[in-house]
């Protein structure tokens, strides 16, 4: 249906930003453990999430659930690594800066 499509739309982005600041920065970076907590903590809350939305909103409450949960780890990726010093967002402006 095209309420699922409106949904599941910023879904690409999501995941997109969760490879970025997970695959290609975590793991380099040697933060493996803090990863799997994350992605853990996304698995339970999706299961939380969807238990509770689908039987009320059956594939609409299964898209919401896709989507909070993407969001959720995405958001817990950028936290952890702006709080350890990894900031990838903002420092191409810091960059132009100094030169």
């Amino acid at each position: 249906s095209i309420i699922i499509l409106k949904i599941l739309s910023p879904l690409p982005f999501l995941v997109s930003m969760r490879s970025i600041f997970g695959l290609q920065t975590m793991i380099p970076f040697g933060r493996k453990k803090q990863f799997t907590t994350i992605i853990v903590t996304g698995g339970f809350f999706s299961l939380v999430i969807s238990f509770i939305l689908i039987p009320v909103y059956h594939q609409i409450g299964s898209a919401i659930s896709l989507i909070l949960t993407e969001t959720l780890i995405a958001m817990m990726m950028f936290f952890y690594l702006n709080k350890n010093g990894l900031k990838l967002i903002g420092s191409l402006k810091s960059l132009e800066e100094k030169s």
